[in-house]
């Protein structure tokens, strides 16, 4: 298990799936990076950790130290002035957050 000795979170926001560009570790000094994907941010966050996690990291020391927008994808939707798909769940529209770690 590899162990986390920085950090960086980095909250890209809503975008939708044909669109975000990604995430990468070039010219940062970080060693590896997951991006995870959710309806909030948090539920990003949270995904981001869990792939972090299956690249043999130990995200213990991460976990829980960072505060991301409660915001939904509906909610952000709307408060753009775009009507959520037909079934109403936002489905190609996520919410990203990556984290960087060496």
């Amino acid at each position: 298990m590899k162990h986390v000795k920085e950090y960086e979170v980095i909250d890209h926001g809503f975008d939708a799936e044909q669109y975000f560009p990604g995430c990468g570790t070039a010219f940062t000094g970080f060693e590896d990076v997951a991006t995870g994907i959710g309806d909030t941010a948090g539920e990003a966050f949270d995904d981001a950790l869990e792939n972090l996690a299956r690249n043999d990291w130990d995200v213990s020391t991460i976990k829980g130290k960072t505060r991301l927008s409660r915001q939904g994808v509906r909610g952000y939707l709307r408060s753009v002035g775009i009507k959520p798909d037909p079934d109403g769940d936002g489905a190609e529209t996520h919410a990203y957050v990556s984290v960087r770690v060496k």
